[in-house]
This record gives C-alpha cells, structure tokens and sequence, in this order.
C-alpha cells in the first residue's frame, strides 16, 4: 500500500501538529523533499507490524532518519520511536558505526557502508515483526534485532538514548521521516505491507 501518491502529502502531518506546516515539507520531482529545519514529519495513521520499502536520497554531509512506533505524547519522536539513520556516511565520516547509514541509532550499527554516492537513490526496507526488527540497505541485510532482549537493553542502557525511558515501549505508532538538521532530504516509492499481530 503506498504511504505516498508521489504528488501530494496526503495523510501526512508535522509531529504534534495538525497539517503540514508551509515551507516545512513539499513534493518535488514525486519525492518528499525537505532543505530546512522542517521539524518531522509522520504519517496519520499508526502502524504496529510491518514491512516498510522506501528510497531516499542526500545531500552531501546530510543526516535525516526513518522513524517506527512514534507516540506523541513524547516530546520529540527519537523519545519513543526507533530510528532507521539516514545519513552521508562520506560527509560525515568519523562516526560509530550506530550512526551510520542503515543503523538502528545509537543502539546496532551498519556494519558495512552499501550507500550509493551522494545524489543517488539508495533503497531501504525496513521489517518490524512484533519485536523483531531487520533493516536492509542496497539489497543488503544490515542488522537484526529484537526490542526489548538482554542485548538490545543493555545497548541502550550504554548509548545515547538512555535517558528516553519510553523508547521502544509502544507496540503501536506512527512513522516519520526526520529532519531537524537543516540538511535537504528526499524520500519516494514509500509502501508499507502490514504483517498480523504476534501472539
């Protein structure tokens, strides 16, 4: 099912916002594009388990990121939702391996770099299948994980995002694409496949 007609930003709105502020983010080209600090953007409807295809493209030095399982009633959406990176691993090289392109932020990293050179589309797909979670890249399988397991707490527990004490805890949320970096980002061809609740 498309989360995107390709020409407008139905069924889209800013995090704790009612719409889509002017100027924040606009269609380009069949891609949702953003150049400024835009703030988040999340789709109106809230998923739980799905597989998530989109492409995504940027600048150079750019830093942006898919989010899954956004509760808004966080302050921000990296307080809840878990964090697909998004990023010119060239532009911005020197950083752990958690915050390179296709890691789960702060928590697993990519463990090798499959992007495509800056201005190129890269392809991504993310699965959330109750508490397991994959992150492709390029075709590639970059990472697996599971919310909530010994590993995965005590990542957290060790990372930047300790101090989100809600992080990960909703089994249902929205997804959002990041941008409060002030970088231009683009997103197209997003699809989501729901999959059925777990026992």
């Amino acid at each position: 099912t498309p989360l995107f007609d390709g020409k407008s930003l139905d069924g889209w709105r800013n995090f704790r916002e009612s719409g889509v502020r002017e100027a924040s983010w606009r269609v380009e080209d069949g891609a949702i594009v953003s150049q400024s600090e835009a703030g988040d953007l999340i789709t109106q409807a809230r998923y739980a388990n799905f597989e998530l295809a989109f492409e995504w493209k940027v600048s150079e030095a750019a830093n942006s990121g898919v989010f899954f399982r956004v509760d808004e009633a966080t302050e921000r959406v990296h307080h809840s939702g878990l964090e697909y990176q998004v990023l010119d691993n060239v532009g911005q090289a020197g950083r752990p391996l958690t915050e390179q392109a296709g890691a789960a932020y702060g928590i697993v990293g990519a463990p090798l770099d499959v992007t495509r050179p800056v201005g190129s589309w890269n392809e991504a797909r993310l699965i959330v299948d109750g508490e397991r979670v994959t992150h492709v890249l390029n075709g590639v399988v970059l990472l697996r994980y599971e919310i909530g397991s010994d590993d995965w707490t005590r990542r957290v527990a060790d990372g930047p995002l300790r101090a989100h004490s809600k992080l990960g805890q909703t089994r249902t949320g929205h997804i959002a694409l990041q941008n409060y970096h002030g970088h231009r980002v683009e997103y197209r061809n997003l699809r989501i496949r729901e999959l059925p609740e777990r026992e």
